[in-house]
């Protein structure tokens, strides 16, 4: 799983939506050397967010396919009661080895998660199952 370390200031992401591809978001046009986590169930569901080597930020985030059981949508807008701040999210890159010529080594894949998809009214929310509940919430431009 990757461990959170701090957020950044917002960058004006770009959203595609499509019936092969549940969404794809890119933050920024700098796309210097990526590190890559993916994670899914292994079966149906497969996430990959792409973090900036030398920091640790979201890039990327693409939501290549999802069990169609764990698709909810609703008529709501979100609602939360944790602590929002605007920005991009950073998490912690150490243990890649961002020194190799491997480009095998810029991933790291954990396909024992579960997650679930929200549609609301106005987001979408990525539900990772079985993992410790939020404690902030992060929001962008948009």
């Amino acid at each position: 799983m990757l461990n959170f370390e701090n957020n950044l200031e917002c960058e004006s992401p770009i959203l595609e939506m499509d019936d092969y591809i549940p969404f794809a978001v890119e933050l920024g046009s700098d796309s210097s050397q990526l590190l890559y986590w993916r994670a899914g169930d292994g079966k149906l569901s497969l996430i990959e967010i792409g973090l900036k080597a030398e920091n640790g930020a979201v890039h990327s985030v693409t939501l290549t396919s999802i069990n169609p059981r764990n698709v909810k949508e609703t008529e709501n807008s979100i609602k939360t009661d944790l602590i929002e701040t605007y920005g991009i999210p950073v998490f912690d890159t150490s243990n890649w080895n961002t020194d190799s010529s491997s480009y095998s080594d810029n991933f790291r894949d954990d396909f024992s998660i579960n997650c679930s998809l929200v549609i609301g009214q106005d987001y979408l929310a990525l539900d990772f199952c079985d993992v410790d509940k939020p404690s902030q919430y992060i929001r962008n431009k948009r």
